[in-house]
């Protein structure tokens, strides 16, 4: 039989060498047979032949195609000319020891091509035996799997972290699809985003990664679960099935004390001191990490080292759920509105200005205060449309009233580029008094960018606007701020303003404030005004305006009179 016409390993040489002996087939349908298995294998392979030193003894068209070489450049060449460096000398090494003791080798090949470009394959190298059981020549055959390769490398970039190697959400939602049983452990970093402000980014990721590798480590000790990176400072550990409330508990102090340790991360002569928190989630639903995110978030904010989501934050959850829904929804009704609340001139005892207040209505007509919906609009990111909203409707009726109107702006509201810029154009169009318009600044917030609000407050006022520190006297109150910003209003704490008939030490706090805003040429606002007696004595500290449900609630229009029976007169 010519063993050169052979390129399959599964031939079996017996049973055809008993076909011929048997009169069943001829010595011309022996070589036939073997052509089609020829013909088959050089269809469907890249095909190449050496000798026993690796010298190419025949290439298939296949092989000519996808290398770039023709065959005379090729033949009576060492198998090295398509080598591609990236292959390490030890892979060749195993796959001679193989092939040498007579043995087939399986393996995948990066090769390089003529124009020095790269392909793989995967490959099959076949020693073939004479009559004598020796090794006359190799047989390789070959399929390229260069865009499956590729396919793979980019499904694996998909679904893997490149920081830390670790898989991500994208695999998780892979393992874990449905709603099958499962247990999460929701790990995080806290405060994160302030270490990487602070310490910037490189040293942020070199924590990002030893985190990953004691995670890591500590699986090594406990294979049960599966480890996830999911977004900044996030680390996942899943597992299929449901675990009891006293053995995840067990578990998360486990996992928490081994990968914090001693809760210092070392970088660059750097010691950055470091803590975490944990939510979990145990059940059947496919918002897991939803869930498992919702009990993070109530660990950090009630300063636990974990929590495990339970009936109230269900509660909670859906409740928030809620409040979103109401929230959209009163924004598409229009059923966002501003409730005007008169402040009075404490001299004389006419309304002056108005408040503006935010209020929602919703689908039963019902009056929602801010209470009920204003922190689920930041954290739901809808609060840059309440401001919108309140503004124009404002400007809209001051444009038709000769009264003082104020606007309350947040923090965020005088750091939020797009709020600025709409504050800014809408002021630029208004065609009442600029004058007239007020803007509140929330003052017990930490005012962290100062020198940014400073410069919106100094381009509102250069347009004619004026402005106001809201609750001053409780929070952050801080007399350097209001000399920095240049308001026109101080609006003292309600509640302070409460107390001054009923503790001598308010009193002067209050006092002190009112003379030091005088001195500096602020005008004053006292807040709550509940009673008689308390608007009296406000009167006599020479505090300018009062405002409060004694002398008039917010309301969806303008009431021009404070209660007759309250006006500072009587």
């Amino acid at each position: 039989m010519n063993h050169e016409k052979v390129h399959m390993d599964k031939i079996n040489y017996e049973a055809i060498e008993k076909q011929v002996n048997d009169g069943e087939l001829t010595i011309r349908d022996d070589i036939y047979l073997l052509q089609q298995y020829k013909v088959a294998v050089d269809e469907s392979n890249i095909v190449t032949k050496t000798d026993t030193k690796g010298t190419i003894t025949y290439v298939n068209e296949k092989f000519e195609e996808i290398s770039g070489y023709r065959s005379s450049e090729l033949i009576g060449k060492n198998h090295n000319i398509i080598r591609h460096p990236d292959m390490p000398k030890a892979a060749f090494k195993n796959l001679w020891d193989t092939i040498t003791q007579k043995k087939t080798w399986h393996g995948t090949v990066k090769n390089r091509k003529k124009d020095g470009t790269f392909y793989f394959v995967e490959a099959t190298i076949i020693p073939i035996l004479n009559s004598s059981g020796d090794i006359e020549e190799y047989i390789a055959i070959r399929k390229d799997v260069t865009r499956l390769l590729e396919a793979r490398r980019q499904i694996n970039k998909q679904t893997t972290d490149q920081l830390t190697g670790l898989s991500n959400h994208i695999k998780f939602e892979a393992d874990y699809p449905g709603t099958e049983s499962r247990t999460i452990l929701l790990l995080n970093i806290d405060m994160f985003r302030e270490i990487t402000d602070f310490y910037g980014i490189e040293i942020g990721n070199s924590l990002l990664v030893e985190v990953a590798e004691r995670c890591k480590a500590y699986l090594s000790l406990n294979s049960e679960y599966t480890l996830y990176k999911l977004r900044e400072g996030e680390f996942l550990f899943a597992k299929k099935g449901l675990s009891r409330a006293l053995d995840l508990e067990s578990e998360i102090f486990k996992i928490c004390d081994f990968v914090m340790s001693s809760g210092v991360h070392a970088v660059d002569g750097v010691e950055i001191f470091f803590s975490m928190s944990c939510g979990s989630y145990y059940g059947q639903d496919f918002y897991s990490i939803n869930k498992a995110q919702v009990a993070l978030q109530f660990a950090k904010e009630t300063r636990r080292l974990y929590y495990v989501y339970d009936d109230i934050l269900k509660y909670r959850h859906e409740h928030n759920l809620k409040a979103v829904g109401m929230l959209k929804q009163a924004i598409a009704l229009n059923k966002i509105m501003p409730y005007y609340q008169p402040i009075i001139n404490t001299e004389t005892g006419k309304v002056e200005k108005f408040e503006s207040l935010v209020r929602l209505i919703d689908s039963n007509d019902t009056v929602k205060l801010p209470g009920s919906f204003l922190e689920i609009a930041k954290k739901s990111r809808l609060y840059p449309q309440l401001t919108r909203i309140i503004v124009e409707k404002v400007l809209d009726l001051a444009s038709k009233f000769d009264y003082e109107f104020s606007i309350n702006l947040s923090i965020e509201d005088m750091i939020d580029p797009k709020i600025k810029q709409m504050l800014i154009s809408s002021i630029k169009n208004f065609k009442g008094k600029k004058e007239n318009i007020i803007f509140e600044i929330t003052e017990s917030e930490n005012i962290q960018e100062f020198d940014s609000i400073q410069k919106f407050v100094s381009v509102m006022k250069k347009m004619g606007c004026r402005f106001a520190i809201d609750d001053f006297g409780t929070g952050y109150s801080n007399f350097e701020y209001l000399a920095q910003l240049q308001v026109d209003f101080v609006k003292i704490d309600g509640s302070l303003i409460k107390q001054i008939t009923k503790s001598e030490n308010i009193f002067k706090i209050v006092q002190l404030i009112v003379d030091f805003a005088k001195e500096m040429n602020f005008k004053t606002v006292a807040e709550y005004i509940d009673c008689k007696k308390t608007l009296v004595m406000v009167k006599e500290m020479g505090i300018d305006y009062a405002q409060g449900y004694y002398l008039g609630e917010p309301l969806d229009e303008l009431v021009s009179e404070p209660l007759a029976e309250h006006s500072p007169k009587k």
